[in-house]
């Protein structure tokens, strides 16, 4: 059994924070559900049976971005192609994620009994008929970077 404390994101805007947060811990307790990592899953406000053994985790995300940036040939290419360039799919803009996360994992004494840092970083190109023209995901990314950490959790648990 685990619990899961509020997850932390450091580099976030103070008014956004919250949110962040918030919005990341429900959706890590749904997915360490979803993945059979533990038998149950219980948010760190959340009553906890007594007399039952736990580990406690911590996610922190150091970095947690997703930025877009207009690709420097856009308007060249724009111009020089009449904006055929844009019809015809050419990148308007590098999306940027990056997320550095790192898991504590505390026994019943609250001694660390497993540390583990990752960090994600990818690019990808963005163009006027992308599904993330107008609203940029990065769900896969984060998945994948918790998947990793879970799955290297899961092979060095100790029992």
């Amino acid at each position: 059994m685990a619990v899961l404390d509020k997850v932390k994101v450091l580099n976030v805007d103070e008014d956004f924070r919250k949110d962040t947060e918030d919005g990341l811990t429900l959706s890590l307790q749904s997915y360490l559900k979803q993945g059979k990592y533990f038998e149950n899953i219980y948010l760190f406000n959340e009553e906890i049976p007594n007399k039952v053994e736990f580990e406690r985790l911590q996610f922190e995300f150091t970095s947690y971005s997703h930025k877009r940036r207009i690709y420097e040939w856009y308007f060249p290419f724009s111009m020089l192609t009449l904006t055929f360039y844009i019809w015809f799919g050419g990148t308007i803009g590098i999306d940027t994620m990056n997320y550095d996360c790192r898991l504590v994992v505390r026994d019943m004494k609250n001694q660390v009994v497993y540390e583990i840092q990752k960090n994600e970083i990818t690019e990808k190109s963005v163009n006027f008929y992308s599904s993330e023209y107008m609203l940029p995901k990065s769900e896969e990314i984060r998945t994948k970077l918790i998947s990793e950490i879970m799955e290297h959790y899961k092979k060095r648990r100790p029992r």
